[in-house]
């Protein structure tokens, strides 16, 4: 069989192994969830993932003896270890996915890049912007990811606006509840502040974790 290489120009360029109809990749703990009543299974890494091969390493062929079923990785009677690094630049997430501008077709949407705080689950969570010079702001929106079904990723508990006054961060005065509804732009307004920092504080819910699309504000 022939040995081939493929680039994948929407992953950071990265490439894989292939050799017929098999791809090679590092072995990883994997975890698999079924989505719904469908036959059909979500694959979630349980161990360090975003590693690739250390370019000009070479391998070494272990033998071992054979499980019940050789057909698996855990009964196959060899295996090839190499070494490898881990890449920062692979990402699920996407930093400035919130501020592209880009509004999802719902919270579940996977055609476009989302910012998450995964895998904190339950905690208190933030993200900040540096808005680069003062700005007098009063309303602020937010669209949440939420992938229920698939993942483990919710709308928020609760979350609420923050401006940084001198050295310290302080609450704005909203006059709108803060929303955390799904599939749609939950928008909050407040009496103006002058401010050139800004963070959007989110509590996660119980045992999930979450994200974002989009966070504007105006």
């Amino acid at each position: 069989m022939r040995t081939s290489t493929r680039v994948w120009k929407d992953n950071q360029n990265s490439m894989s192994v292939d050799r017929g109809p098999l791809t090679y990749s590092l072995a990883i703990d994997e975890r698999y969830e079924r989505l719904g009543d469908t036959e059909e299974l979500a694959v979630y890494p349980e161990s360090p993932w975003n590693y690739g091969l250390v370019s000009g390493a070479s391998f070494e062929l272990v033998e071992r003896e054979p499980g019940d079923n050789p057909f698996t990785a855990s009964g196959v009677p060899i295996a090839l270890t190499t070494q490898a690094q881990r890449i920062p630049e692979w990402e699920t997430d996407s930093l400035e996915a919130p501020d592209s501008g880009r509004v999802p077709e719902s919270s579940a949407d996977t055609s476009i890049p989302r910012f998450t705080w995964w895998d904190r689950r339950g905690t208190t969570e933030w993200i900040e912007y540096d808005l680069r010079s003062v700005r007098e702001l009063s309303e602020v929106s937010t669209y949440w990811y939420d992938d229920t079904g698939t993942g483990q990723c919710r709308v928020p508990q609760s979350w609420r606006v923050l401006w940084l006054d001198g050295e310290m961060w302080r609450p704005v005065d909203n006059t709108t509840p803060y929303e955390v509804a799904a599939d749609q732009l939950n928008t909050t307004t407040f009496t103006p502040v002058r401010a050139q920092h800004l963070r959007v504080e989110a509590v996660l819910r119980p045992g999930y974790s979450g994200g974002l699309f989009l966070l504007a504000m105006t």
